[in-house]
C-alpha cells in the first residue's frame, strides 16, 4: 500500500463548530498543516474532533493530517510514531476505512521490521493488533503466521497461513511457508 499525499481543505472560517476551543484547535491544526508540521496538525485536529465529534469538516481535516503524516512516516520507516497517531485517529473515527487500513499497514510493517530484528515481543504485539483490526487480510495473517513460526507455535502458524491462503489461493510465497512448516513438523 502506498500512502498518497493528502491536502486539507482550508475552509476554517466557514466551519460551524461548537465553542471557541474547537475553532482554536482547528485553526491551530490548519496553521500546523500549512507549516508542514503534520504530526502537530493531527494532534490539534484530534482535540478539535474530541470537542466537536460531529463536525464533518474537522474530521476531514484530521484524516488528511493523519494520512499526510502517515506518508511522511512511511518514507522514514517510523512505524511506532505512525501507529501512535493512527491508533488515536481510529478510536476517534472508527468508521473511517482509510485510517483503519493505514493502521493495519503500519502494524504489519512495524511487526515485520521487529521480526527481522528478532524482537519477537514487538512483532507479536503488532501482529495481534493487526489481526484484531483486519483478520481476513493476507499480509496480517502472513505476519501472524511468521511470528507464531518463530515462537515454534506451529499450529498457530499453520492456522494463520491457511487463512492467508484462503484469501490469496494462488500465492506461491504462502505455499512455500506452509511447505516449510510441514517439513518442520515431520522432523
Amino acid at each position: 500500500m502506498v500512502f498518497k499525499s493528502w491536502y486539507i481543505l482550508l475552509f476554517f472560517f466557514c466551519i460551524p463548530v461548537l465553542g471557541t476551543d474547537c475553532t482554536a484547535y482547528n485553526k491551530q491544526g490548519v496553521d500546523a498543516f500549512k507549516a508542514g508540521q503534520y504530526k502537530s496538525a493531527a494532534e490539534y485536529f484530534s482535540d478539535a474532533v474530541t470537542c466537536s465529534p460531529d463536525n464533518a469538516q474537522i474530521k476531514k481535516n484530521y484524516i488528511a493530517a493523519c494520512r499526510t503524516f502517515a506518508s511522511e512516516c512511511q518514507k522514514k520507516n517510523e512505524w511506532s510514531a505512525l501507529i501512535e497517531i493512527l491508533k488515536k485517529a481510529n478510536s476517534l473515527i472508527p468508521q473511517d476505512d482509510d485510517i483503519r487500513n493505514d493502521l493495519v499497514f503500519a502494524y504489519v510493517n512495524f511487526g515485520a521490521a521487529a521480526l527481522k530484528g528478532k524482537n519477537i515481543a514487538d512483532a507479536r504485539q503488532s501482529a495481534t493488533e493487526a489481526v484484531k483490526l483486519k483478520p481476513e487480510d493476507v499480509s496480517v495473517n502472513c505476519l501472524a503466521g511468521d511470528v507464531a513460526y518463530e515462537e515454534n507455535d506451529l499450529g498457530s502458524a499453520e492456522k494463520f497461513w491457511r487463512q492467508a491462503k484462503t484469501s490469496s489461493p494462488n500465492n506461491k510465497t504462502i505455499d512455500k511457508r506452509i511447505a516449510k512448516l510441514q517439513s518442520r513438523k515431520k522432523n
